[in-house]
């Protein structure tokens, strides 16, 4: 059996900066993930921009450093700039944050790549989950399914859960739950798909003549400025395709972000519900409706949206978009009420901006809350321990939280801030500096 110092299952965001935090420290490492490469949901679901690397300032300008994300996540980025896949954080043209940060899922995954081999840690791909061996309060090891069916053990000294599904703690029977309380809906997937040769700047100057019809946060100056156009709107539209009855897609509004640069941009529209997201055949049929959406989507977009008519489809995301599936119940829970209130514990692994955003899982709207608040609240340290098993840690959008904070701790910038410190805090033994 091998051993490790830390084993992570997961190569998704908060995985991989959990791992190479852990393997710039001189730990050993092993990182382990069903596919055969790093990634996770902004590689393989195609998720761009990300947001948010910065929190809203007040009137009076505060914070004076208003940058929430940690160490590792920042440098991603910049080795993606390098790489020419990101024009860095941008101001968020529709304002639901302070800044949004495009960059290309192939350039992420090569800028995770190289900071995960040069941390020294060890990745170990095509492995699925098959169980966690409890004893003596702590989990001893993992059971792994390799690609030819055999079973492989792996123990670590400190066991990170980055799965995205809670699958280790939910083996080694810590309480998990999934979804809204009362019924257990979960957040809707989504199928992103990209669209090239567009003409954004026809997209931008129709925001700029009918602003009624869309959600801003740029005047017209900004917008034109902005290397970055995002669309929350073309309400009108959708409503009239919804009255002409060829509209099924469970959203009332298109949404997008894309490049000027490249003419290029990333479709997030699709709403797929009803779907279990833990069960694989479910997520498959998921994905089949998805598609159909893309083409309900891009039907609208060519046939009724100005700078569309010579666009098309230049792919669609190799995997569904997951929002929402279980996540653990920790020694602490974040809630609502500690992210509206800007709440700071004293003992954090991370710091978190984004506004609770909540995709309604039975109609076609969203619920936001704190759009407009400034600052950061903390995300405690507790709130990613087990409660039973005293080497089990969380990391990701899994850690324990109710299901309104979870709109807001779920975005890639925050569960990959909180994977760091939650590493330093371990590695500490006592409360970290962030």
């Amino acid at each position: 059996m091998d051993s490790f110092d830390f084993v992570i299952l997961g190569a998704g965001s908060g995985g991989i900066v959990a791992a190479i935090t852990a393997g710039r420290a001189g730990k050993t490492v092993a990182l382990i993930d069903r596919r055969p490469a790093l990634g996770g949901t902004p590689v393989h679901s195609g998720v761009t921009p990300l947001m948010t690397f910065h929190c809203k300032r007040s009137e009076e300008g505060r914070p004076k450093n208003n940058v929430v994300a940690s160490k590792i996540p920042m440098e991603l980025i910049e080795h993606a700039i390098e790489l020419g896949g990101s024009p860095g954080h941008t101001p968020d043209p529709i304002g639901f944050v302070e800044t949004v940060t495009w960059v290309e899922p192939p350039i992420l995954a090569e800028a995770m790549e190289a900071l995960l081999a040069f941390s020294g840690a060890t990745f170990i791909g095509g492995r699925s989950f098959a169980g966690a061996h409890v004893q003596g309060g702590r989990v001893h090891h993992i059971k792994l399914l390799n690609q030819r069916g055999k079973v492989e053990k792996i123990a670590g000294d400190y066991i990170i859960d980055a799965s995205g599904d809670a699958l280790i703690f939910a083996a080694a029977g810590e309480q998990t739950v999934i979804g809204r309380p009362g019924d257990g809906l979960t957040q809707p997937m989504t199928q992103i798909f990209t669209v090239k040769d567009i003409d954004l700047g026809q997209v931008v100057e129709t925001q700029v003549s009918q602003p009624d019809d869309f959600v801003l946060g740029q005047d017209a100056k900004g917008l034109r400025e902005n290397p970055v156009v995002g669309v929350s709107g073309y309400f009108s539209k959708v409503a009239r395709a919804h009255e002409e009855g060829w509209w099924s897609v469970p959203r009332d509004r298109i949404l997008f972000f894309g490049e000027k640069s490249s003419g290029r941009a990333v479709i997030n529209t699709t709403r797929v519900t009803g779907f279990d997201p833990l069960d694989s055949a479910e997520l498959k049929a998921a994905k089949t409706e998805g598609e159909k959406q893309v083409e309900i989507v891009f039907k609208l977009l060519k046939e009724r949206v100005p700078g569309f008519e010579d666009a098309e489809i230049e792919g669609l995301a190799p995997a569904i978009g997951v929002r929402e599936t279980r996540r653990i119940v920790g020694v602490k829970t974040l809630t609502e009420e500690m992210v509206l209130e800007r709440q700071k514990d004293p003992d954090i692994v991370g710091k978190g901006a984004f506004p609770i955003d909540i995709h309604n899982p039975d109609d076609a709207g969203l619920t936001s809350a704190g759009v407009e608040q400034t600052g950061w609240y903390g995300i405690p340290f507790d709130c990613c321990r087990a409660v039973k098993c005293s080497n089990l840690y969380a990391a990701g959008r899994i850690i324990s939280c109710d299901h309104r904070a979870f709109a807001s701790v779920r975005v890639t910038p925050t569960v990959m801030s909180a994977a760091e410190g939650l590493v330093r805090r371990i590695l500490a033994g006592r409360p970290v500096r962030l």
